[in-house]
């Protein structure tokens, strides 16, 4: 049979639980940067979106 101390036994609890918090942050932190790829992502496509317009007028322009 395994024996630790309580103090031991409380130790062991808060490294684990230290562990698990450590975890989530990281989660945390892959989903904002996640999050912040999408975000340029759809910056990229709406500034593609513009310049697509922009050349559309500027061939309108030219046909009148």
């Amino acid at each position: 049979m395994l024996y630790c101390s309580k103090d031991n036994a409380q130790n062991i609890g808060s490294t684990q639980i230290e562990r698990e918090r450590e975890r989530e942050r990281e989660r945390e932190r892959e989903r904002r940067e996640r999050e912040g790829e999408r975000e340029r992502e759809r910056e990229r496509e709406r500034e593609r979106e513009r310049e697509r317009e922009r050349e559309r007028e500027r061939e309108r322009e030219r046909e009148s």
